[in-house]
């Protein structure tokens, strides 16, 4: 702890301040004055100090000079004649465009002052005007300065904050609110009229938190100066309580306060803060007891959703998802996207389409009881997914978009060229062989090549959403669309996705309402090959330091490896070269019409389609592995998978007395999903120049599969609950 603020540099200008004062003359630089007493004089004035770090735990701070700050070199001129100590520190603190902060019961305000000083350090005037009144001059980072005791500082002692909460509707106070200072153990209670007093918090900048609940939570910015009071009042909004949320069940909705079963729920806000490329990636980490693992990094790559850990090991493990109430089931795509052409393909899950800018919001059905009206096809748990829609005489129009960059944070240390070769020629020796690589080729070697380097690199991802919403008592509408452009961070690697939606409700009358959620959507993805012979990453790894990416010609180094003796698989071709496309188009949506037969009874009639259509081509050519061994190898795929659902339900709810609420849901849905695939197989072509477009070509055809698999579905359900409030 400083214990004087610059007391030899300081001195001569503390002296002609005093001197000034007593002569109530202009002031002018003294010279030729002893040390000893400019340092006497120092210790009269003020110091000038700055927190050097503010701590969460209740340790005093420390202090630094602050006497060189930019604030206090400003000069100034100022003619005081005869005025009050506290018009003076007025005067200066205007002049100087400095926020000085002070209180009575710290500076005598009453001291008469005279003084005149031309083209003079703020600091200076300071140091003269302050001279003898035993206080310190604190400078916090936002710039303000502050009067405090003189040796206030030179120990622990804690400030107070003090305030009022109130209700910022209705102004009045807030009871039994929790006030903290964020990072310490410090905090109070409001009193009945919402005020509250926190004690011996440490000196220097803080963060207060005022919560209660039914009220959204505030945080603001406090100053604490020791010895000192700190105002600060809050106004909380008020908000629904967590009980009082209205939440998705299926085929309805309910006050969460009511639920009997374990449901998790993700808002709008929630998703849209998250910068993903699948909405599924959106419930990572916010909703309890769900498991979100992608199959792979690149872009768009399937996922893998676990509600409550798996159930089945033979069967299928996904949820049952619903999307805008028409169940979308998983197994209708096993067999074909991903799988249509073998591994290494992204495979499509039911909500890969849809954007999550027009999601409302998520609701995770995760156990027996909340999932019970989907029967059979909620053993692994339900996702509910509401998208949004117009609200009357609200009309609206919003852009969004967000760039960023994705990159490989830290690689794997491996060895360069020159190491790896002594490597080798040490692991001879050990075998008692002779060395491998001579001399001088470990010195031509040098660092060689560095192939995480070769195949990792800064991808971009982009995003543009565009909704307009709005409407009056009779329709409204949401409309969006949006595109998605994502570069993986392995080269050959990325992928671009369209969508569009258009939500509309009709009221025709007072008791019949129609109305429509649509969504469309098409991707196109350049995928690496993840699996068997062709793994980029994995043979980047193993690959040898030794050898370049491509030779003097041009052309990649697709030889065999000296140390082996093997083909060597270059994984910069195998990311460049090799095509490995996927193309989807999808449409989800459905129509209603509902039919109010009298209060509080309701029928509805929905017709949902989930209609995907996916082509898979696949082409390795005869210049890089596995095409080499054989001429080339190709394969396009095709699926269409097409899933109606006719659903009718009639629900009555009706309050009965001041408590009781009956509610009673029954109904039944037929679901028809039919699958047309074909794919095709070839290798030996006669040039490379066709591509996949060339299987006709090629001297070797493989194999030729046209399944075509289909279901049906027709169920019937009831819910009936009974609600005490």
């Amino acid at each position: 702890m400083h214990t004087g603020v610059n007391a030899r540099a300081q001195w001569g200008a503390v002296v002609a301040l005093v001197v000034g004062i007593t002569t109530c003359g202009a002031i002018g630089v003294a010279q030729g004055q002893e040390p000893d007493d400019g340092v006497k004089l120092a210790a009269a004035g003020p110091r000038f100090l700055a927190v050097e770090a503010s701590h969460s735990s209740d340790a005093a701070p420390r202090w630094r000079d602050a006497s060189n700050a930019a604030v206090f070199r400003k000069t100034i001129s100022v003619d005081l004649k005869d005025v009050p100590l506290g018009e003076a520190l007025s005067t200066i603190a205007q002049q100087a465009g400095l926020r000085l902060t002070y209180s009575a019961a710290v500076v005598p305000l009453d001291a008469r002052v005279t003084f005149s000083a031309s083209n003079l350090t703020v600091g200076a005037v300071l140091s003269a005007v302050l001279y003898d009144t035993g206080v310190d001059v604190l400078l916090t980072s936002n710039g303000q300065a502050a009067l405090v005791k003189r040796g206030a500082l030179d120990g622990f002692q804690g400030g107070t904050v003090t305030g009022r909460v109130t209700d910022s509707l209705s102004g009045q106070g807030i009871a039994v609110a929790t006030i903290t200072v964020v990072g310490t153990v410090r905090s109070a209670r409001s009193a009945e009229d919402g005020r509250y007093q926190i004690t011996d918090v440490p000196a220097g900048e803080h963060s207060v938190r005022a919560i209660r609940i039914g009220y959204t939570a505030v945080t603001k910015p406090v100053t604490v100066l020791p010895d000192q009071e700190a105002a600060l009042d809050f106004a909380l909004t008020p908000q629904a309580t967590q009980l009082e949320e209205v939440v998705a069940i299926g085929y309805g909705t309910a006050q969460r306060r009511e639920l009997t079963g374990a449901v998790s729920s993700v808002t709008a806000e929630q998703v849209g803060s998250a910068p993903v490329t699948s909405l599924d990636e959106a419930l990572l980490g916010r909703a309890a007891g769900v498991e979100v693992v992608t199959s792979s990094g690149q872009p768009g790559a399937g996922v893998m959703v676990r509600i409550r850990g798996g159930n089945s090991i033979a069967a299928g493990n996904d949820p049952l998802y619903v999307v805008d109430g028409v169940p979308v089931t998983t197994n209708l795509q096993d067999a074909t996207t991903g799988s249509l052409l073998g591994e290494g393909m992204r495979g499509v899950n039911p909500i890969s389409g849809l954007n999550p800018s027009d999601i409302e919001s998520i609701e995770v059905l995760k156990d027996a009881a909340a999932g019970a009206i989907y029967g059979a096809r909620a053993a692994n748990g339900v996702v509910l997914i509401t998208t949004k829609h117009g609200r009357t005489g609200q009309n609206a129009v919003s852009f969004g978009s967000y760039y960023g960059i994705q990159e490989v944070r830290r690689t794997l240390p491996v060895l360069n060229a020159t190491q790896f070769a002594q490597m080798v020629n040490t692991a001879y020796a050990n075998a008692g062989q002779p060395a491998f690589y001579t001399p001088a080729e470990v010195a031509a070697f040098g660092q060689g090549t560095d192939w995480q380097s070769a195949i990792f690199r800064n991808a971009p991802m982009r995003n543009y959403d565009l909704a307009i919403s709005g409407g009056d008592a009779g329709t409204t509408y949401y409309v969006s669309g949006s595109l998605l452009q994502n570069d993986g961070v392995v080269i050959g690697s990325d992928m671009n996705r369209g969508s569009f939606r258009l939500n509309l409700d009709r009221n025709v009358s007072r008791k019949f309402r129609i109305g429509n959620r649509l969504g469309l959507s098409r991707s196109h993805a350049h995928v690496l090959p993840n699996g068997g012979a062709a793994s980029v990453i994995l043979d980047a790894l193993t690959a040898p330091p030794t050898l370049p990416v491509k030779l003097t010609g041009g052309e990649y180094f697709n030889g065999t490896d000296p140390l082996t003796g093997r083909p060597f698989t270059n994984p910069v071709a195998t990311a460049v070269a090799i095509t490995n496309e996927e193309r989807d188009n999808r449409v989800i949506g459905n129509a209603f019409a509902e039919y109010d037969v009298r209060d509080g009874l309701t029928l509805r009639s929905t017709v949902g389609v989930d209609f995907l259509n996916s082509v898979q081509d696949y082409y390795s050519p005869s210049t890089v592995l596995p095409g080499l061994n054989s001429g080339g190898e190709g394969s396009r795929g095709e699926a269409e998978t097409l899933s109606w659902t006719f659903e009718n339900t009639i629900h009555y709810q009706r309050r009965l007395g001041t408590l009781h609420t009956l509610d009673v849901l029954g109904g039944t849905t037929m679901q028809r999903s039919t699958t047309a695939q074909i794919a095709g197989s070839s290798r030996t072509f006669l040039t490379d120049a066709l591509g996949v477009n060339g299987l006709n070509t090629a001297k070797t055809f493989l194999s030729v599969s046209t399944p075509a698999p289909h279901s049906s579905l027709l169920s019937y359900f009831s819910r009936v609950r009974w609600t005490i409030a």
